[in-house]
């Protein structure tokens, strides 16, 4: 009897699934006739669900993000089926075609690929692209590049000099040193003006064109030290709201990724929090205008394959600095030839742990002084990881893997059109939803 219940129940599930499916493919097609002036598209790099679900737990109360009333969740896969990478992915948002790994701006051919941001501008829309991560990194980058590598850091930089985008803002530009000074004669050519950004925002002219950046640390370990995300943002909705002009603008909290890439809970809520920070900014724009702003809230990707079992909230924020930084302290360490109690204590109080169990004890030493001693074997980076994966464990959390997985990720929006981004449905339609955002209020 249970083994027939159990077989009716996935089948009622599978029907299901295909039911939402095929209605999900009638929306891929719906068109609005609102009118929408002012579009929000907010990526979290690598933030799945349960990035979501542990930085709203580790700071309490619900995540600005998780308050948008239309839900939706997104299939990641690049061309070609498998795990996707944040080029292929930012690709098929940006400009709504599939394409392969590694890929900016361009199909899984080669060819390039207008995307929603130069649509726009060409429509006389003003563009803005912030991101955490330097702004020639692939998700921004496939707003304006077309390259068959998003390793061509000096490359992309030359389609940003050309892309005519009114507001660049975030950390800094990755240059190859050697052609630095070339470079950066490109973007000036192209009457772009770059400042390099403090504490304070700003005052940037209606009619030019800015790059304004800092190198931006991890949020665990900024000290409240130059702009923020939140800032950035703020900056951009300043610079392309003057005139009342239509504006599109791109955000993107990129360190959620390079966190949950090292498997580092505490930095990864502090990144979690800070993008969040971000998307109130917009909200509150929003409410000033209601009927003609849009706020798309998405991934690109999963990273980490995140699993949670009990999450302690409390102990997430014990963690003092990021485990990237800790790294940095691990040279010293081993330049000084500190002993085992003496970085173990370190390393505690960098993690906010007091005390360890007999069981953590025992599993430290062996990382520190393996059975099986390889040749090799750095202690001090193998005391750190497995300090690392206590407090993991101490905190909930369970990372399956250091690259992305091929999770469905949520995608929330709200206002003009919104419906429209509703259901489940390829990463690649989001990039023709917006289009019709856009479209919809095409200057005549």
């Amino acid at each position: 009897m249970l083994k027939r219940f159990l077989i009716l129940v996935i089948a009622l599930n599978l029907f299901a699934c295909v039911s939402f499916k095929e209605e999900v493919k009638h929306n891929n097609a719906l068109s609005h006739s609102e009118k929408s002036k002012y579009v929000f598209l907010f990526i979290g790099d690598g933030m799945g669900p349960n990035q979501r679900h542990v930085g709203e737990k580790a700071f309490g109360g619900k995540l600005w993000m998780n308050t948008l009333p239309v839900n939706a969740m997104v299939s990641t896969s690049p061309y070609g089926g498998g795990i996707t990478d944040s080029a292929a992915s930012a690709t098929a948002f940006a400009c709504g075609k599939k394409t392969k790994n590694k890929y900016l701006g361009v199909d899984h051919k080669g060819k390039s690929i207008e995307s929603v941001a130069t649509m726009a501008k060409k429509l006389g829309w003003k563009i803005g692209i912030v991101s955490s991560v330097p702004l020639n990194h692939a998700t921004p980058a496939a707003f304006y590049a077309h390259r068959s590598s998003r390793s061509m850091y000096n490359e992309i930089i030359q389609d940003l000099a050309v892309s005519n985008f009114d507001y660049f803002g975030g950390n800094s530009l990755i240059i190859n040193s050697k052609n630095k000074k070339q470079i950066l004669k490109c973007l000036k050519d192209n009457n772009y003006i770059t400042i390099k950004s403090t504490k304070e925002l700003p005052k940037l002219d209606s009619d030019k064109k800015y790059i304004v950046h800092n190198w931006i640390p991890n949020v665990i370990d900024h000290n409240n030290k130059g702009l923020s995300l939140a800032d950035y943002t703020r900056l951009g909705i300043k610079h392309l709201y003057n005139n009342d002009s239509n504006f599109f603008i791109m955000v993107e909290g990129g360190k959620i990724d390079w966190t949950s890439h090292s498997n580092d809970g505490g930095s990864m809520v502090h990144e979690v929090k800070d993008f969040d920070n971000a998307i109130k900014v917009a909200l509150d724009f929003y409410k000033k205008h209601p009927k003609s702003t849009t706020i798309i809230v998405t991934s690109d990707h999963e990273t980490g394959g995140l699993q949670l079992n009990n999450i302690k909230h409390e102990k997430l924020l014990q963690q003092k600095c990021s485990y990237g930084t800790m790294n940095y302290k691990l040279k010293k360490y081993k330049k000084e030839k500190l002993p085992y109690k003496k970085v173990l204590l370190l390393m505690q109080e960098d993690f906010g742990i007091k005390k360890l169990s007999t069981e953590e004890l025992s599993k430290l030493h062996s990382a520190w002084i393996p059975k099986k001693v390889k040749k090799k074997h750095d202690k001090y980076s193998a005391l750190l990881r497995c300090m690392k994966k206590i407090f993991n464990e101490r905190c909930g959390l369970k990372w399956t893997r250091g690259g992305h997985s091929a999770a469905d990720i949520p995608l929330n929006a709200i206002g003009v059109g919104s419906e429209l981004f509703a259901g489940y449905y390829e990463n690649n339609q989001i990039a023709h939803k917006l289009k019709n955002l856009i479209k919809a209020v095409a200057k005549k």
